[in-house]
């Protein structure tokens, strides 16, 4: 309790200064990646030590503040047990290793960062996740009609975002592509004097 009243302490002294008081609406908006580029963007353009120290004790209130809602995210999803969230779940865990792998080369003797090993928990969501996905293009799939076609292009395209050539997910991606596109018929008349290249004719 006492360490987080103090935390709380460090954003509000510095609150009224111009770059800490949009770091801080960031944080109490949730929005913790923006607020840790903000702080680092700061932090690498002071050479005031104060400020580097002020800064960087931001920095890991920020980072543990943000650690804190992902799992607190990732708990109440995985205890909801539904496998709509297993992109969220992943994505979540993706989160919190893009910030470690941010913070990696601005970590020192003062500013020391709790890191945790998230790859297994990231690889096992990315599975459950395209597998999940691709179940359901295949059934939108099976009922052939353009618009089910273009729902599982969508559901498609986020497993291959996440899981690159998984499985059958990009001749499926092609089938909805000609499945699920508008055609339109041209008939192109020649009204000038000039001559089309027949390539184009074609």
């Amino acid at each position: 309790m006492i360490k987080h009243f103090f935390s709380l302490l460090i954003l509000t002294i510095f609150f009224g200064c111009s770059p800490i008081k949009k770091i801080n609406s960031n944080v109490i908006s949730g929005e913790f990646d923006k607020a840790i580029n903000k702080t680092i963007s700061e932090l690498k353009k002071t050479k005031n030590k104060k400020k580097i120290i002020q800064y960087e004790s931001i920095l890991l209130d920020i980072y543990n503040r943000s650690v804190v809602s992902s799992k607190d995210i990732i708990g109440r999803l995985k205890k909801d047990g539904n496998p709509e969230y297993f992109d969220d779940i992943y994505f979540e865990y993706n989160k919190l290793i893009d910030r470690e792998n941010k913070l990696k080369n601005i970590s020192n003797e003062r500013l020391k960062f709790n890191f945790e090993n998230y790859d297994s928990e990231l690889i096992n969501y990315r599975y459950k996740a395209s597998e999940y996905l691709l179940n359901i293009s295949k059934s939108l799939i099976s009922n052939n009609n353009k618009y089910d076609y273009r729902n599982a292009y969508e559901y498609l395209m986020v497993i291959e975002s996440i899981n690159p050539n998984y499985l059958e997910t990009r001749s499926l991606i092609n089938l909805c592509l000609m499945n699920g596109s508008d055609k339109i018929l041209l008939s192109l008349l020649n009204d000038s004097k000039s001559i089309i290249h027949e390539e184009f004719e074609k």
